[in-house]
């Protein structure tokens, strides 16, 4: 099961209080809002994706069936 992500940890560094992982829509709130994480000096999330699926380490691969 999909937890409700709120905004997608990309790694790219980190900062102290920060989690570093997957937010949810509660612990974004919790740590400063979307605008303020998005805003960081650090690039540590992005927004995710609608519908963006992954097979074989490619994203967005559309599969024939």
């Amino acid at each position: 099961m999909m937890k409700n992500t709120g905004l997608k940890y990309v790694g790219n560094g980190s900062i102290r209080g920060v989690p570093a992982h997957d937010l949810t829509v509660e612990e974004v709130e919790k740590y400063g809002g979307e605008e303020y994480l998005l805003s960081l000096p650090v690039k540590l999330y992005e927004k995710p994706m609608a519908n963006k699926v992954l097979y074989g380490g490619k994203e967005n691969k559309e599969v024939n069936k």
